[in-house]
């Protein structure tokens, strides 16, 4: 009889913790790339992120050059048709950039989720940001596949974009901190969700910019006889 109610326990314990699991993953929102990053910056753009490009011109300024709170613009590629969005967290150099968004990486097996400081590397040719790698949690690695990019939206209307010259510590709104806090990030990777610390040393940004294309010279001004 004793083994019984023990046994008995057991499996009531057992799917306690396993409903406590599954409210703990259920209780984490799931967000699209284009509701979190409007909801972050309160940018009026609506519809696919693709086309967020499109829709800034007139009401905000845009440009190829990273800033930190602008929106960086995904062209669609591949399987992502509807390209993404993402907010920039902060300029590390003039060719690595960390960014907040969603829906990218599945986390804990679940996609719509949110990471923060993400690391983003240029590897287009004229070091112009059309194209870039980005730093995916499955593979704990940049990876291989180059995504087209039209470029950056400024979220402010006198926005003159700059590379600091230290990078600047970056301060996450309340929005991503409570939606991290609500998430289960234990199963990520620690270089995925530590990739600012890691991105902020000069020898890894020469080592994740390695195999970009070299930055083409500058064209001189032929001197007047």
């Amino acid at each position: 009889m004793l083994k019984k109610l023990a046994a008995f326990a057991l499996t009531v314990c057992l799917a306690f913790g396993t409903q406590s699991a599954m409210a703990q993953t259920t209780k984490s929102p799931y967000w699209q790339c284009v509701t979190f990053a409007r909801s972050i910056t309160n940018m009026d753009i609506y519809g696919d992120a693709w086309t967020w490009w499109e829709k800034a011109s007139g009401k905000y300024q845009r440009g190829d050059a990273p800033q930190s709170g602008a929106v960086l613009v995904f062209q669609k590629h591949g399987k992502m048709s509807r390209g993404h969005v993402a907010v920039v967290s902060q300029v590390i150099t003039d060719r690595l950039i960390q960014i907040t968004h969603a829906n990218w990486s599945p986390i804990n097996g679940r996609r719509g989720q949110v990471e923060e400081n993400v690391t983003v590397v240029d590897v287009s040719p004229n070091n112009d940001w059309s194209a870039v790698k980005v730093w995916y949690g499955p593979l704990n690695d940049l990876g291989s596949t180059v995504y087209p990019i039209y470029g950056f939206i400024y979220n402010s209307e006198n926005a003159t974009p700059q590379l600091p010259s230290q990078p600047q510590p970056y301060m996450p709104q309340p929005l991503i901190a409570q939606v991290l806090e609500k998430q289960d990030n234990s199963a990520l990777p620690p270089a995925a969700m530590q990739t600012s610390t890691r991105a902020s040393a000069p020898s890894l940004a020469d080592a994740l910019t390695a195999d970009a294309p070299a930055k083409k010279p500058a064209k001189k001004a032929a001197k007047k006889k």
